[in-house]
């Protein structure tokens, strides 16, 4: 995997290196292409070639009608939207945003064909008071999976000399770093061949080596379908690459978001 760079962005910077310009530039030019949703063609009433986005398997589910969530259609097939740009430029310096400022950002690339954007340590910046209007979607995809780690990993309890359970620390998991995929993007002309993977492997390989942190774990989320349902081809996907999907009992309804995770490191103390 030779062919792969990777760019650490560090918290506080504002500026993207001249010695990385032309790589950013080249991702953000080729987004549209690189990040382009699945399509197919198929044909239209006269006969002729038409390009629709092509339809991906849902999860289905069954909700009450007073339910904010919607039941899954009969077909079990929804399309997909596209990808905003802003999903990756908010993360670069002379673009970033609060409070992506205060940590550090790494992006891998490997060419043309394919990049991820990935954010270190984003336990630092779970705080309130960083997120308002829709960034209260990421504050709510952080926490909900670092604060509810411990009870997938069955991790034990503090209890104080009542039998009570001590809860002091808004975050029970302070030794846990979380590193989270905000994007990963493979070419059309690149998929099948393994590009993510090697991304993911990339990822991994770097956050052993950089970091001693008893603990390790990389988050994602998987987007919804257009009408707000669950991504069963992209959680399979995923899956795959051995993320774990838990019932978290948070499910974006508005966007049929589902939360993965891959322990990547875990030592006991």
């Amino acid at each position: 995997m030779s062919d792969i760079s990777i760019i650490l962005f560090k918290k506080d910077s504002y500026k993207i290196p001249d010695e990385h310009q032309k790589s950013i530039d080249n991702a953000i030019d080729n987004f549209r292409n690189t990040c382009s949703n699945p399509v197919q063609t198929i044909k239209d009433e006269d006969g002729d070639d038409i390009i629709v986005s092509k339809k991906v398997n849902i999860i289905k589910e069954v909700h009450p009608k007073s339910s904010l969530h919607k039941s899954t259609p009969d077909s079990g097939i929804d399309t997909v939207y596209p990808i905003p740009i802003n999903a990756l430029t908010r993360l670069f310096p002379n673009y970033v945003e609060k409070p992506y400022d205060s940590i550090d950002r790494l992006f891998i690339s490997k060419g043309n064909e394919g990049f991820m954007m990935v954010n270190l340590n984003v336990q630092t910046i779970i705080n309130p008071s960083h997120y308002h209007g829709i960034d209260l979607y990421d504050y709510s995809k952080y926490m909900s999976i670092y604060q509810g780690f411990e009870k997938y990993e069955e991790y034990n309890p503090i209890f104080n000399d009542d039998g009570d359970e001590i809860d002091e620390d808004p975050f029970p998991n302070k030794d846990t770093m979380l590193n989270w995929i905000e994007i990963i993007c493979v070419s059309p002309n690149s998929r099948g061949k393994s590009v993510g993977y090697q991304l993911l492997k990339t990822l991994e390989e770097y956050l052993l080596k950089e970091f001693d942190n008893n603990k390790i774990v990389i988050g994602l989320d998987v987007v919804g379908t257009k009408k707000r349902f669950q991504n069963l081809d992209l959680k399979n996907y995923y899956t795959s690459l051995d993320f774990k999907f838990p019932e978290l009992g948070f499910h974006m309804y508005h966007s049929g978001a589902q939360l993965g995770y891959k322990l990547i490191r875990e030592r006991l103390q």
